[in-house]
Parts: C-alpha cells; structure tokens; sequence
C-alpha cells in the first residue's frame, strides 16, 4: 500500500465507482435464462436428431404442403420417410415418396393402389376421387413413409418465412440493441450526475490532507538547495 508524506494514497483518494448498470429483477432473469435454455436444448436436440437419424437409419423430414392422403398424412405434418434400396418390394397400400413423372423436381406422397403391366407403380391420395393419372416409374421412388407428426410443419414454415425470421432474429436482434443502447445512456448520465456532485462538493478531503503534506516538503528542498 502506497505512501506519500505519511499519508496512506488508498484512504486519501476517492475509490472509483463502477460503471451505471440497469438492473432486471432476479425472478426476471431466472426466467429469461431458463427460457434460454430450454430453446437451445430443444434446437440442439432436434438438430442431432435429423442428423442421427439420416446417417444411420436413412430417414428423411418433409413438410406435407398438400391434404391429399388427408386423414392419414394431415396438411401441415411433417412425415418421416426411409429410404428405400429396393422398390420392387413395395406392395399395394403402401405410402411412398416419388418424383412426381408430370412435374419435374415435386415430390409427391400418395399411396400405393396397384401394379402397371410395365412393372409401374399406380398410386392415388388418400383424400382424392381417382387415381394419378400418370403411373410412377421405380426408378422415381425416393422412400417409405413410416409416421407423421402433426402441426410440426407449419412451426417450420412459419420459421423459414419472412415474418417468422424476423420475428425470431429480428425481435431479439432489436431487444439485445435497445438494451446495449439504454445501459450507455444511463451510464452517461450517472457519470454527468457524478461530475456534477463533485463540483459542487469540492475536492475530496483526501487531496486536501496530500497536497497540505507535500507543500513542507517542497519548502524545506528550496531552503536546503539555497543554504547549500
């Protein structure tokens, strides 16, 4: 601890003050943490599960934009498809996942009905009067359905919309700003209000106490360099 004229520096001048900080109640922050929390975990765990289950069981997510195998498959589902090495072990009333052979780069997910003489499949929806028109080559089946999970799939559209990404990164985006923006203003302000009050009050005893020690001091050097 330092010294100077027999005067102890860490008592005599004023400590600094910390910074202006906006304070959130504690229940509040306990809160927005836990929340936090619980959307990370719930991302991170349906990420690892998309990612274990395409790699090791070969299954694939697809929203269901359409209500034709309506009441099996609901609009707005997201259906679980495995892949299939071997369409030829298909069977009548099984759902599969085609490229659609009218519209090229859809993919479609109806039901098996039937057989061509050619080998080709003969599908129809669910929900749908008739059958397709144009039968589905094997070469176009891209998996099997095996289960759907319902209203999933417009959460995830909603998410990949323009409104849902800027509600999700937007929002937060412009709350974490307003905050930053907020806390600097109010720091500015308690450092105004800081400067103010020492004004008003003077220099602090402390330096009053060091600079009535040091001037003797310089004194007495003046009277030792004249005498010599």
């Amino acid at each position: 601890m330092a010294r100077v004229a027999g005067v102890d520096l860490a008592v005599a001048l004023p400590r600094p003050r910390l910074p202006f900080r906006l304070h959130l109640p504690r229940w509040l922050l306990n809160a927005l943490a836990w929340i936090a929390i619980v959307v990370v975990g719930v991302f991170v765990a349906c990420l690892v599960t998309v990612v274990v289950a395409q790699r090791n069981f070969g299954w694939h997510f697809d929203v269901v934009v359409g209500g034709s195998m309506e009441p099996t498959i609901h609009l707005g589902s997201v259906a679980i498809i495995r892949d299939i090495t071997d369409p030829s072990h298909l069977r009548e009333g099984d759902i599969i996942t085609y490229m659609d052979p009218v519209a090229q780069g859809r993919l479609v997910t109806h039901r098996v009905i039937g057989f061509t003489e050619e080998g080709d499949l003969r599908t129809q929806g669910d929900a749908n009067g008739n059958p397709d028109t144009v039968p589905v080559p094997l070469e176009n089946v891209r998996g099997e359905y095996l289960l759907s999970i319902p209203k999933v799939g417009f959460l995830l559209h909603w998410i990949t919309s323009e409104n849902g990404y800027l509600i999700l990164i937007g929002v937060p985006g412009v709350l974490v700003v307003s905050w930053e923006l907020a806390t600097l203003f109010a720091n500015w302000r308690g450092v105004r209000r800081e400067r103010r009050k020492q004004k008003r009050a003077g220099p602090p005893v402390g330096v009053e106490l060091l600079a009535s020690r040091l001037k003797p001091q310089r004194s007495r050097s003046v009277d030792a360099k004249g005498a010599s």
